[in-house]
């Protein structure tokens, strides 16, 4: 795919995004609402646009119908309520954003300390009457949250557009462990959380002692073999979300892949620790009868 240059910051933009207007150098997003100024309000998800993004399958940056895959952007409170309001975007959409965007790249690490400040000079402008039922003065000066990724396939892209209260993209449990991927955009991933790798490893431990995958064939141990590293990275981070429906059982389900990868010749490893249940040439450990070594 051919690629524009953004005159602000040089950040790369896909060619959908060429004819879209621009204010101080950056794309102005399909769904950003303007003031009666005429000056968009970045950051700020509402009204028509959204509306026809969500029943139109469109995208929310360039408002292009979307196919393929489809890139959905959320926060951790968006995923454990298995609902995000922003609509999906194409994938070279998302990477204009992810570049581009301060709250989703990480440039801005607070929300605005004054959203106040941010109204227009109109008095008669809709940015007057939002107040604290929108949630704005009481994210004010808060950390800015985690953004995650939510690759899906289009057919598994489902949008809810006509509910009065709540219209968004639905992300429930069963669309999540479905996705191509559901990444951090930005670290730590779940490489750089040792909390949870222990856990994680600690519950392989237990999965061992318990025979859990004892009456595994040789062919399914090696599927799983060479499908738990692609899991880790396309979807390992959601296990370090709290909270979020289907953790336990996602836990549980690695655990009782990793034991059966690790019964077979030469073990498997995993992001820096080895498993194994037998001693082999090469192996890490001093005996070989550990089934875990930290890296």
């Amino acid at each position: 795919m051919s690629e524009h240059t953004c005159p602000h910051g040089g950040q790369s933009m896909a060619p959908e995004l060429g004819a879209r207007p621009r204010h101080s150098g950056l794309v102005v997003p399909y769904i950003s609402p303007h003031h009666r100024t005429g000056r968009p309000a970045f950051g700020i998800v509402d009204g028509p646009p959204l509306r026809r993004c969500l029943a139109d399958g469109l995208c929310g940056v360039c408002g292009g119908r979307l196919g393929g895959e489809v890139i959905v952007l959320a926060r951790a409170a968006d995923l454990r309520a298995g609902r995000v309001i922003e609509p999906g975007l194409h994938p070279g959409c998302f990477d204009y954003t992810r570049a581009a965007c301060p709250m989703v790249s990480g440039a801005m690490d607070t929300h605005h300390k004054h959203p106040d400040r941010r109204r227009c000079t109109d008095r008669s402008c809709w940015c007057h009457g939002r107040g604290a039922e929108d949630g704005v003065a009481a994210r004010a000066g808060q950390a800015a949250p985690a953004w995650y990724a939510v690759r899906l396939p289009r057919d598994n892209y489902r949008t809810v557009p006509h509910s009065p209260t709540q219209p968004g993209v639905m992300l429930n449990e069963h669309i999540l462990d479905h996705a191509h991927a559901v990444r951090a955009v930005r670290p730590p991933h779940l490489a750089d959380q040792p909390q949870v790798l222990h856990l994680l490893f600690g519950l392989v431990s237990l999965a061992t002692l318990t025979d859990a995958a004892a009456e595994w064939t040789t062919r399914r141990k090696t599927k799983a073999a060479r499908r738990i590293p692609a899991w880790l990275h396309n979807r390992g981070d959601l296990l370090a979300i709290p909270d979020l429906p289907g953790t336990a059982a996602r836990f549980s389900h690695l655990a009782r892949q990793i034991v059966a990868a690790s019964d077979l010749d030469g073990g498997i490893t995993l992001l820096g620790w080895h498993f194994c249940q037998r001693p082999h040439d090469g192996c890490p450990h001093a005996t070989g009868r550990a089934n875990t070594s930290g890296g």
